[in-house]
């Protein structure tokens, strides 16, 4: 007599086991734990889904605001008296974009002293070819304002 080596006697039984829990699965669904666990999953997936699709909006923001940033040069500012007692914010940008833009502005954010915003001060012009420089006069028409920040700069 020969002696065999049984080898499905010792993966036979996990293996039909498997097959068991498989087929039972597919013929009564999941239990009920089961069925919350996979709730719960999905769940995470779109909370992970939705926290990554904000990263990338919020990326591609910052990546359109750069661009668009280098577009223009601030090349100075500063505030000053105008003629009739009026303070303006005054300046000078660049057109860096390498396109002449038809229309372009400047705004500022004004401030007081609790950093608190009161107010905008704006200007614009229209047509600024590419690498030309633009002096601009914004005026600050609320008392309030202690100081001022660059909000944007922006044309087409």
């Amino acid at each position: 007599m020969k002696n065999r080596t049984v080898v499905g006697g010792c993966l036979g039984v996990p293996l039909l086991l498997i097959v068991g829990v498989i087929l039972l699965d597919s013929m009564f669904g999941p239990t009920p734990e089961r069925r919350a666990s996979i709730e719960r999953a999905r769940q995470e997936d779109a909370r992970f889904k939705e926290r990554h699709e904000q990263a990338d909006r919020k990326a591609e923001a910052k990546r359109l605001a750069a661009a668009k940033a280098a577009e223009f040069e601030l090349l100075e500012r500063s505030s000053k008296l105008g003629q009739f007692g009026n303070r303006l914010i005054v300046g000078r940008i660049r057109n860096t974009s390498g396109e002449d833009k038809s229309y372009v502005s400047v705004t500022f954010t004004l401030l007081n002293d609790a950093d608190e915003k009161v107010g905008t001060a704006f200007a614009n012009v229209s047509g600024l070819a590419a690498g030309e420089v633009w002096a601009f006069e914004a005026a600050i028409l609320q008392d309030a304002t202690t100081k001022y920040k660059l909000e944007k700069i922006e044309g087409h």
